[in-house]
C-alpha cells in the first residue's frame, strides 16, 4: 500500500519544466492513442497499426531507458564497482548510438527499413536480457552497446515506416502519437521498474519488460510484412490507374 501512495502521488505531482502537471499532459497523450486506435475501424488501418509499431517499439527502449536510471546505481554498489565504471557504462549507450546513426545515415538506403526496425527491437530485448543477468562490468556494457544499436536502428527505420507507408497530410499526427511514447515511459518506468526491482530482484526487473520486447518484435515483423503488402497493392492499383487516364492513353493512340 505504502509503493501505492507513493506511486500516485508521484502521478498527480510531478511537473514539467514549465510548471504544467505531467500526469494531466499524457493523460491527455493516452486518449489521443486511444481515439486513434478505434480508427482502425473507420477505414485507416494502415496507419494506426504503423504508429502503434513504432510507439511500443519506443515505449520499451525508453521504458528500458528510465529503468537504468533509476536502478543502475544499485546494480553498482550491488556488485562493488567504481564510480568510473559506472560512467562508462552509462556513456556507452550514447556513444555507440552516435556511432551507430552515422553509420545508417550512409548505409540505410541500401538496407530494408522493416528489416532494420526489427533488428532495433531485438537489440533492445537483448539488452534487457543483459541488464538481468548482468554481474560485471563487461556484462553491463554489453547489455548498453545492444541498447544504443537498438535505438539508433528504431529512430532511423521507424520514421522511414512512416514516411514511406503514410501519406504526407496525415504524416503528423501519426509521427506525434508514435514519439509520444518517449513521455509515457519515462513517467512510468521509474516507479514500475523500481517496484518490480524490490519485489522480484534484478533478473525479473529486466527480464519482464525484455519479454515484452521480445514478443513486440514478433508482433512488428508480422504487422509489417501485412502492410508491405498492402502498400505494395495500393502503390500498383495507383500505377495501374494512372496508366488508364485518357491523358497517358491518347498519346499512344
Amino acid at each position: 500500500m505504502k509503493s501505492l501512495r507513493k506511486f500516485f502521488h508521484y502521478l498527480v505531482s510531478a511537473k514539467n519544466e514549465d510548471g504544467s502537471i505531467l500526469f494531466y499532459k499524457y493523460s491527455l497523450d493516452f486518449a489521443f492513442l486511444c481515439r486513434l486506435r478505434k480508427k482502425m475501424r473507420q477505414g485507416d488501418p494502415t496507419g494506426v497499426n504503423l504508429a502503434l509499431v513504432v510507439y511500443s517499439a519506443l515505449f520499451l527502449h525508453f521504458f528500458l531507458v528510465g529503468s537504468i536510471d533509476i536502478l543502475l546505481p544499485r546494480l553498482v554498489d550491488a556488485h562493488n564497482m567504481t564510480s568510473t565504471q559506472l560512467s562508462l557504462i552509462l556513456s556507452a549507450k550514447s556513444f555507440t548510438h552516435m556511432a551507430v546513426s552515422l553509420i545508417l545515415a550512409v548505409a540505410s538506403s541500401r538496407i530494408q527499413s522493416e528489416i532494420l526496425f526489427i533488428f532495433g527491437v531485438l537489440s533492445v530485448a537483448t539488452a534487457y536480457v543483459g541488464m538481468g543477468l548482468s554481474s560485471t562490468f563487461g556484462g553491463f556494457i554489453t547489455a548498453r552497446v545492444s541498447q544504443g544499436l537498438g535505438i539508433a536502428c528504431i529512430m532511423v527505420a521507424g520514421m522511414s515506416i512512416l514516411v514511406k507507408a503514410i501519406p504526407r497530410e496525415k504524416r503528423g499526427k501519426y509521427i506525434s502519437l508514435s514519439y509520444s511514447a518517449l513521455g509515457h515511459a519515462t513517467l512510468v518506468a521509474p516507479i514500475l521498474s523500481g517496484l518490480m526491482y524490490d519485489r522480484l530482484g534484478q533478473l525479473w526487473a529486466f527480464m519482464i519488460p525484455g519479454s515484452a520486447t521480445f514478443a513486440c518484435a514478433l508482433i512488428s515483423s508480422l504487422v509489417l510484412a501485412r502492410t508491405s503488402i498492402v502498400v505494395g497493392l495500393s502503390r500498383s492499383e495507383s500505377f495501374a490507374v494512372n496508366r488508364l487516364e485518357p491523358k497517358n492513353i491518347l498519346p499512344a493512340l
